[in-house]
């Protein structure tokens, strides 16, 4: 599986797995990697919102993500309705977080939301 790779990963520095329906389900295990991959500088995860779970739970565990990991750089969540919920629960992810200087969160409620996160 792509999440088991992505935590031995000693090499790859970019992913686009965008727009292949693996779903919230299938975005949480790649999220879930960036807790002890050190490589991944870019990973794009966008219009795979399909309902499977919450969104709310793919945030909850890119929260838990980003507390470790001190690699990633860009973030790709385009097509995602994080919610009130989810979008609280990133904003504290992006307060411990010293690496992320870029978070596409385009498309994410009905009317489109451009916003790119610098810090």
């Amino acid at each position: 599986m792509m999440s088991e790779v992505l935590k031995k990963n000693t090499t790859l520095t970019e992913l686009n797995l965008g727009d292949n329906d693996m779903g919230v389900k299938g975005a949480k295990l790649i999220v879930e990697s960036l807790k002890t991959n050190s490589t991944l500088l870019s990973l794009e995860i966008d219009d795979n919102a399909v309902e499977d779970e919450p969104v709310a739970n793919l945030v909850k565990t890119l929260r838990k993500a980003l507390k470790t990991n001190s690699s990633l750089s860009s973030l790709n969540l385009r097509g995602y309705e994080l919610g009130k919920e989810g979008m609280m629960i990133l904003w504290e992810a992006l307060r411990t977080n010293a690496s992320l200087t870029r978070l596409n969160l385009s498309a994410f409620i009905t009317k489109g939301l451009n916003c790119y996160v610098m810090h």
